[in-house]
């Protein structure tokens, strides 16, 4: 759990980035006392803990809401890029009966054009280039 302070200390601490609050599908930059810090996309929507812990749904759901939510963002993304976080845990979604889903879903993701996958520090990167942090 954060405080009003934890953005600040981390930024204090030379933290360049977060990856837990849940703001929109493309990085934007957060104020602090200290300076800049930029929030990349995260989700509780494609996150397998709410999925198959909090929200116990089939095996295949990840896949399911997956595609849905690709599918729309890869329409927004004509306009303007977005960045689609898939919150995944290996105790959950690395168990036999559910990583097929993940590979079903991340080569249905990279079957389209102009798909990257990236780690955070790369999203970073990319958006340092776009926008002056």
């Amino acid at each position: 759990t954060e405080t009003d302070e934890t953005l600040d200390l981390l930024a204090e601490a030379g933290i360049e980035y977060v990856a837990d609050w849940v703001l929109d599908e493309q990085p934007i930059t957060l104020k602090t006392r200290h300076r800049d810090i930029v929030s990349v996309p995260y989700t509780v929507e494609i996150n397998d803990v709410v999925i198959s812990a909090v929200q116990q749904q089939p095996s295949d759901e990840i896949l399911r809401r997956g595609r849905d939510h690709f599918d729309r963002l890869y329409i927004d993304g004509a306009k303007a890029p977005r960045v689609m976080a898939i919150s995944i845990h290996p105790y959950l979604t690395g168990v036999p009966h559910r990583i097929k889903y993940l590979e079903m879903l991340y080569d249905y993701i990279l079957g389209h054009e102009g798909i990257v996958m990236w780690t955070g520090a790369e999203i970073l990167d990319w958006y340092r280039t776009q926008v002056p942090v």
